[in-house]
């Protein structure tokens, strides 16, 4: 058995980002390098230092909010994950929100169609960041919970824990899938949701599955 040791891990995983924040910060905004799906989800895990006095973090969501603030950030699909962050990420740094953006995001939304085979809606990760942005607005809310519900028994379970993350993030309390994981990344996404959802996972024992 390989015992982990939190505090080693966790100064690797903090590296890690400050080396991917660093990398997107240098690419210039409006080109190919500059991918912000991926901004987001290393700002998100930034985040988890707080909101406050957290200078990696300030970095990339100034970064952020100029790249939104560009109408060529609307013309990919995939960047409304990003735009709803962005929203969620500017409320918990105690900035006013952009109602225009917000309701653009909302319109956009409710246009997409599941049923689509390539559809955003059957992205969990898309989806989760959707959620954190647009969780308190009820009309797109109710699309955004009603997709989730249909897709969280679907596929591995890494994708099933991100859709239950996003009901959860709307006020929707569904359990955690009961399934073994398959691979690493369902590893890790257990003990994410141990971590931001405590209580009804053991910590202990997800951390310990992934010291293994």
């Amino acid at each position: 058995m390989v015992s982990l040791d939190f505090h080693k891990y966790r100064r690797d995983i903090a590296r890690a980002l400050f080396a991917q924040k660093d990398s997107l910060l240098k690419d210039p905004l409006l080109t190919e390098e500059w991918d912000a799906f991926v901004a987001a989800w290393v700002a998100y895990a930034l985040s988890q230092n707080g909101f406050q006095n957290n200078l990696p973090l300030e970095e990339l969501a100034n970064r952020l909010e100029r790249w939104a603030a560009q109408d060529s950030s609307w013309e990919w699909q995939r960047n409304l994950g990003p735009l709803a962050f962005y929203c969620w990420l500017r409320e918990h740094m105690g900035k006013p929100q952009d109602a225009s953006i917000t309701l653009r995001l909302s319109e956009t939304v409710k246009r997409l169609n599941e049923d689509d085979k390539l559809s955003l809606l059957k992205d969990a990760e898309e989806v989760f960041l959707l959620a954190l942005g647009l969780r308190n607005i009820e009309e797109v809310r109710a699309t955004l919970v009603a997709v989730a519900m249909a897709q969280m028994d679907k596929g591995p379970l890494k994708r099933r824990v991100l859709y239950v993350a996003a009901l959860r993030e709307m006020g929707e309390n569904r359990p955690v899938p009961q399934m073994d994981p398959q691979d690493p990344g369902d590893v890790i996404a257990l003990v994410w949701c141990a971590e931001r959802y405590p209580g009804e996972l053991r910590r202990d024992e997800e951390w310990q599955r992934l010291g293994n």
